[in-house]
């Protein structure tokens, strides 16, 4: 049981400043660096040109991020790796957004593996 909970805060305190590192790199509208520095699965799942554009497009109608707070947290490990998949409420310049990401554990670091976002700012905007 003690592992688990060591294993959820070590998991929080790593997701956090990764989303930290993710929003930093979103405001400087360095894309390409968020790209570079995902893992193989996350590059490889669509084109990197898409990818960027896509990062562009949140980064224009959100705004800057402001505010980050993890919902919910749940780490999975495997045989192939450790996944953290985080859910964050973010407050950004033009509105809220419902940001989830999966990362996966690479020795001490996190590097992204998926991340989707939604907001009514992508409606309504």
């Amino acid at each position: 049981m003690w592992q688990c909970g060591s294993g959820l805060l070590a998991g929080r305190n790593l997701s956090n400043a990764a989303v930290q590192q993710f929003h930093d790199e979103l405001n400087d509208e360095q894309f390409q660096q968020i790209f570079d520095d995902a893992d193989d699965g996350f590059q490889q799942s669509g084109h990197k040109e898409e990818t960027i554009k896509f990062l562009e497009a949140v980064h224009r109608k959100l705004g800057k991020a402001q505010h980050a707070n993890l919902a919910n947290l749940m780490v999975q490990a495997t045989p192939g790796g450790t996944y953290i998949m985080a859910a964050y409420t973010t407050k950004f310049e033009h509105g809220e957004a419902d940001e989830k990401f999966v990362w996966t554990r690479k020795g001490g670091q996190l590097k992204l593996h998926g991340y989707n976002v939604q907001s009514k700012v992508f409606v309504i905007g």
